[in-house]
């Protein structure tokens, strides 16, 4: 803390300098410290720092006499290396000891290039409940790359095209196959999977029809038979094909416009057979052609029943199931006719179902009943008043007026045995 330094009095070494007791004094004089200031620089390299920034980072270090200490907390940590690098430490040490900075000084942390991990892992497809889309059920597989760990699932590598086994239907995967970049991690199964499906069990009517003739037990009227359809087909059971119908007179021949489909699992909606007799003296009576074809559809066209008509004139009708509309979330539907009057045959016809929409009702929430009043409390009733006592006594026991009375019933109780017994007599005797 001091410094400079010299003689009170240069010390006298001249010839004959010194004539007595004398004191020389050698002083110092207080130093002033000089005070400084220095620049501590922090660099990330191959990496950020903390907060995710890159950027140098400084500190400003007061020197006294050309020394300083580098606070502890001021030095940066938690730095994260760049993708493909690791490790990472400081070039030099940052100095905190006391008095260890001298000057500008810059502190380097710099992390390594990574050499990635190569390795293979495998991802296999199964299907369950149905094929491949090539017909085979094997699980196929597909080795995919990981690098350090992480590896990405091509796209055109998962199967398409799936198709169900018999009785069975949708089909989706138990966990969607990951091509996201990177979403490989390890070995990895993916299912695809059919459900088992419900049959879908409908109805339909099959009609058959007598032209110019009669059926074996002499009616007219067309003859139907219901059959059930296991998703959309059913068989029409040979029994029920109408034999044996009889020509009018004038009438000949006779066959069917189309011969009754009997094959298992032949029916697949509803559909009429007509079988018609030819008029006498026409050209090969047998052979019949269908002149005119009149088909009922739905509103969304789906064909309800076709018929077909050999002559003309005819009245075509329909015989099938009523047909339905289902109601959506603001109207039901009601089966009104169809689109045109239905008329006799001549030509071609289709006839669309027409439908009335009837909106559904709004239901509203109920009103919260009021609460009820609380009934009032009733005033207390007056005290009745002592009834006032009787002028007339009440008969005492022994009294003429009862003594009277019972005596008379006595007499009609009396009178009545013995018209009883008279009877029973006379009955006797008869």
């Amino acid at each position: 803390g001091y410094e400079g330094g010299a003689w009170d009095v240069t010390p006298d070494t001249s010839t004959d300098g010194i004539t007595g007791d004398v004191t020389y004094t050698y002083a110092f004089t207080k130093r002033v410290p000089v005070i400084t200031d220095t620049t501590v620089t922090f660099k990330v390299v191959n990496g950020t720092w903390s907060d995710g920034t890159t950027g140098d980072k400084t500190v400003t270090v007061t020197l006294t006499d050309g020394k300083g200490t580098l606070n502890i907390n001021d030095v940066p940590t938690g730095m994260k290396a760049n993708t493909g690098y690791e490790g990472g430490a400081w070039d030099v040490t940052p100095d905190t000891s006391t008095d260890g900075i001298t000057g500008d000084v810059t502190y380097t942390y710099a992390f390594t290039k990574r050499v990635p991990v190569e390795t293979d892992t495998v991802v296999t497809f199964r299907v369950i409940n149905g094929i491949w889309s090539d017909g085979t059920t094997d699980a196929k597989t597909v080795t995919v790359k990981l690098t350090d760990g992480k590896g990405t699932l091509n796209i055109n590598d998962v199967p398409t095209g799936m198709k169900a086994s018999a009785g069975y239907e949708g089909g989706a995967w138990d966990v969607t196959p990951d091509t996201s970049t990177d979403g490989i991690t390890g070995a990895v199964t993916y299912t695809y999977i059919f459900t088992k499906r419900v049959p879908v069990e409908t109805d339909t009517v099959v009609t058959f029809k007598v032209i110019n003739g009669t059926w074996s037990d002499g009616t007219t009227d067309a003859k139907t038979v219901t059959v059930k359809l296991t998703d959309g087909k059913g068989t029409l059971d040979d029994k029920y094909v109408p034999e044996g119908m009889k020509a009018n007179a004038g009438y000949e021949g006779g066959a069917w416009d189309v011969t009754p489909n009997t094959s298992t699992n032949g029916i697949t909606g509803a559909v009429t057979y007509t079988f018609c007799f030819s008029k006498k003296d026409t050209p090969n009576p047998p052979i019949i052609t269908v002149y005119y074809t009149i088909k009922w559809n739905n509103y969304d066209d789906t064909n309800l029943e076709t018929d077909r008509f050999c002559y003309y004139g005819q009245m075509p009708s329909y015989d099938g199931l009523t047909p339905v509309k289902p109601a959506d979330e603001k109207y039901t539907y009601e089966f009104i006719g169809w689109d045109k009057e239905v008329v006799k045959v001549t030509k071609d016809e289709t006839y669309t179902a027409q439908f009335k929409a009837i909106e559904k009702e709004d239901p509203t929430d109920p009103t919260e009943p009021e609460k009820p009043t609380k009934p009032e409390k009733p005033d207390k009733p007056d005290k009745p008043a002592k009834p006032e006592k009787p002028d007339t006594e009440v008969p005492k026991t022994g009294d003429t007026a009862a003594d009277n009375l019972l005596l008379s019933l006595f007499m009609l109780t009396l009178s009545a045995f013995g018209g009883m017994v008279l009877w029973f007599r006379r009955a006797d005797r008869r």
